[in-house]
């Protein structure tokens, strides 16, 4: 009987990539124990040894860096030096922080007890066991690699469903760990539609990580409480951009192009709605319209592009509708606004002015290549639009006077707030990633993000052995330590009353 395959087609030409072989939904939990007894021998391997395997992955990769850019470009639709530097390099500087810091942020520790000096306590960070992660087609090298070699560094077993529309830098990925000797049911990589994913929640896994819309993370957070599976989402951003009266115009237009218009706009920290003071408008808008009209689209495998495909056809009909919806309300389409002729899933790049902060297409994300400019009189209504988004990801502020910026941005509430920068916070290894709001739930990256893979165990050993009727002060030797309770009382109290207060003006 032969095996379903799951078509892979290209986002710039339509046509038919290759077939890879699926794992259908009832294939699912053998995956999940195949991968739990692989797990066992793996979470009792040095964390240094582990390290290593995940640096000889890293090599291969960088090794490799030529095929996977270009299976980037075919597979995504990404120009390739993007591909190149938006992915590529900063995935291998990730696993290279992983390497270098995840084993001792991995080690064990051993708190000084305020009480228990008799005994020693010894905090683990033990591995969860076989994680399943769902992850997106926008970067499905950088955020599915990353991702599993925290967990893999943590000791446990994890399988990967890429998404369907962007699955093959994955295959090569896996094959490149083989070849690094990282043991194959301990990382496994397997290829589905939206049914697999579906399955995921009740497969037995020990935990989730998944990437992608809220939606379908919504579904799946459902499903997960089902079986009591921990779950960490991140579902994205339509991130702001607040431009301040003393703004410099030409670095925010260029900050906005990059940050908007990066990856076709399929990026969750990429700049969507820009809330700019009215008196800045005009300036602002003519800068942005220059440099978006300049900008080149098209095949990424055939020349030099600045922007590529969008992965899925239903992204370009997204950008498509929302654009028309805004011009016949009204709203001025600045340039760009349509998809271009011909094959492939190509929408130009547009600029959209829109007096309404509640129009959808401010408040909705589109992922793609859309960025709508909103003029504010006050910034405390700038301040609100940002804040009372359900999107909780990250935002930017513009300003000359940074000490300015940074007190506006210091108000809103979000997990990544940059000032004078975008993107760029993403790509730092060391900071952790914890969406607010509808934007996810958990933390990925940085050292929080490692302890997130694991699960705390605490191992207590005596150090001194206290008499029996001390040591255990059950109901027969209540009246025996009755005068040391009360002492106690006392002493906790006489600290409270030396206790420094506390001020309660902001430092």
């Amino acid at each position: 009987m032969s095996r379903a395959r799951l078509p892979v087609t290209s986002p710039s030409t339509g046509r038919l990539l290759t077939e890879l072989p699926a794992c259908l939904p009832q294939e699912l939990p053998e995956r999940v124990a195949r991968a739990r007894r692989a797990q066992r021998d793996w979470a009792a391997t040095p964390v240094a040894t582990r390290a290593e395997r995940l640096g000889l992955w890293r090599t291969r990769l960088a090794s490799d860096g030529e095929t996977l850019v270009r299976l980037l470009a075919s597979d995504n639709g990404k120009p390739t030096r993007e591909a190149q530097l938006h992915e590529l390099l900063p995935l291998l500087d990730a696993l290279d922080w992983l390497v270098q810091q995840g084993p001792e942020l991995l080690a064990n520790e051993q708190p000084d007890a305020r009480w228990l000096k008799h005994r020693r306590h010894v905090i683990e960070h033990r591995a969860r066991g076989v994680v399943g992660l769902l992850t997106p087609f926008n970067f499905p090298l950088l955020i599915a690699i990353y991702d599993a070699a925290a967990a893999l560094l943590a000791g446990s077993a994890v399988v990967v469903k890429p998404s369907q529309h962007a699955p093959l830098v994955l295959e090569r990925a896996a094959e490149l760990a083989r070849e690094a000797g990282l043991p194959p049911d301990v990382f496994q990589v397997i290829f589905g539609d939206s049914e697999l994913g579906a399955a995921f929640p009740s497969a037995g896994f020990d935990e989730l990580l998944f990437t992608g819309s809220q939606r379908v993370g919504r579904l799946l957070a459902r499903a997960a409480a089902e079986t009591l599976t921990p779950l960490t989402l991140e579902l994205g951003g339509n991130s702001a951009l607040v431009a301040l009266p003393d703004c410099d115009v030409t670095r925010t237009a260029e900050a906005i192009l990059f940050g908007g218009f990066a990856n076709s706009g399929q990026s969750c920290f990429g700049v969507a709605r820009v809330y700019v003071a009215r008196s800045r408008q005009a300036e602002l808008l003519e800068a942005l319209r220059e440099r978006i009209a300049r900008l080149t689209v098209g095949d990424p495998e055939h020349g030099s592009h600045d922007l590529g495909a969008l992965t899925t056809a239903a992204q370009v009909e997204r950008c498509e509708q929302a654009v028309a919806a805004a011009k016949a309300a009204g709203h001025r389409i600045l340039v760009g606004g349509t998809r271009l002729p011909g094959p492939g899933n190509f929408f130009f790049p547009t600029l959209v002015d829109c007096d309404d902060p509640l129009h959808p297409v401010v408040t909705d994300e589109l992922f793609g290549p859309v960025v709508t400019c909103v003029p504010y009189d006050d910034e405390a209504n700038a301040l609100s639009w940002v804040n009372d988004s359900p999107f909780g990801l990250a935002g930017y502020v513009f300003g000359r006077e940074l000490e300015r910026a940074a007190s506006f941005a210091d108000q809103l509430e979000l997990a990544h707030v940059l000032v004078d920068d975008v993107l760029s916070s993403y790509v730092c290894p060391e900071l952790p990633l914890a969406p607010r709001r509808a934007s996810g739930l958990g933390v990925v990256h940085g050292a929080a993000g490692l302890l997130a893979r694991t699960t705390p165990r605490v191992l207590g050993y005596s150090r001194l052995s206290l008499p029996t009727s001390v040591q255990f002060g059950g109901p027969r030797n209540a009246r025996l330590l009755e005068p040391v309770a009360e002492l106690l009382t006392r002493f906790q109290t006489f600290r409270r009353s030396k206790a420094p207060r506390s001020s309660s003006t902001k430092e």
